[in-house]
C-alpha cells in the first residue's frame, strides 16, 4: 500500500539539501540495490579466482622449496 501523502511531502521538501537533487524513488532504490548486489557477486567471483591462483602459486613455491631443501641435504 503506497504512502498516501508521499507526493505532497515530495513537493514540500523537494530536493535533497545535501546534493540539490530530488531523492530517488522506490523503483530507483530497488534498481540500485539490484545493481549493487550484482557488482558484489562479481567481486566475490573475482576474489575466488584470485584465491585459486594464489593457492597454485603457493603449491609451486612449496614444491620448489622442498626440491631445494633435498638438493641442499644431498650435498652435505
Amino acid at each position: 500500500m503506497p504512502f498516501p501523502h508521499l507526493d505532497e511531502l515530495d513537493k514540500v521538501f523537494g530536493p535533497d539539501r545535501a546534493i540539490g537533487a530530488t531523492s530517488e524513488n522506490f523503483e530507483e532504490a530497488v534498481h540500485g540495490l539490484q545493481k549493487e548486489t550484482i557488482e558484489l557477486d562479481k567481486d566475490e567471483e573475482n576474489d575466488e579466482e584470485e584465491e585459486e591462483g594464489e593457492s597454485a602459486i603457493n603449491s609451486t613455491n612449496f614444491k620448489n622449496f622442498e626440491e631445494g631443501k633435498q638438493r641442499f641435504n644431498s650435498k652435505g
